[in-house]
């Protein structure tokens, strides 16, 4: 009885010990990767930044993508840097409806109003980001922002920026319900 006891007290504390060794080996995007401040964004050379929240219901369900892209630009020219939008430092690229208020009139929503429809070129500096929500992304190369995109659109970016680093890769949209 008492080989019995010890027997399965130690099968146990294997158990427990391959839990843990397994638990932590898996990355943890939000913990892993390098982070960047927004006024940084065209300081860091050619890079993909991930603009996110952790509460942002969507930015877990892209979290398996851009773990993936993180991955696989390593070792390339292009690094993968973190935007927390929940930090108070990176307020500054939220959408200011006051200010476009004033140049478009009241009641302007960037989602639907081509007059401010947030292409790649007219991200010239971190002032210019204006971000209507998260998860979003903005590619930068050769000091240019070349792609932008938010929510179902942030595949595209993804997709253009591992091809610039010659991979032949495709991530999923339909993760986000993107066909």
């Amino acid at each position: 009885m008492k080989k019995i006891l010890i027997a399965l007290i130690v099968v146990a504390a294997l158990l427990i010990s391959l839990i843990f060794i397994f638990s932590s080996s898996t990355p943890d995007l939000y913990k892993d990767a390098k982070e960047s401040a927004v006024n940084e964004t065209f300081e860091k050379g050619d890079a993909v930044f991930y603009f996110y929240q952790e509460s942002c219901s969507y930015c877990q369900t892209v979290k398996g993508e851009m773990t993936k892209l993180a991955n696989d630009l390593e070792g390339t020219d292009t690094s993968f840097y973190l935007v927390d939008m929940a930090k108070e430092s990176n307020g500054s690229a939220w959408y200011d409806s006051a200010k476009y208020n004033a140049i478009f009139g009241e009641g302007h929503d960037p989602k639907t109003n081509p007059d401010h429809n947030y292409k790649a070129e007219q991200i010239i500096t971190s002032d210019d980001i204006d971000l209507v929500g998260t998860p979003a992304v903005m590619y930068v190369k050769d000091g240019k922002t070349v792609g932008y995109g938010v929510g179902p659109d942030l595949f595209d970016v993804l997709n253009m920026s591992v091809k610039d680093v010659g991979k032949d890769i495709t991530y999923d949209a339909s993760v986000y319900g993107k066909q």
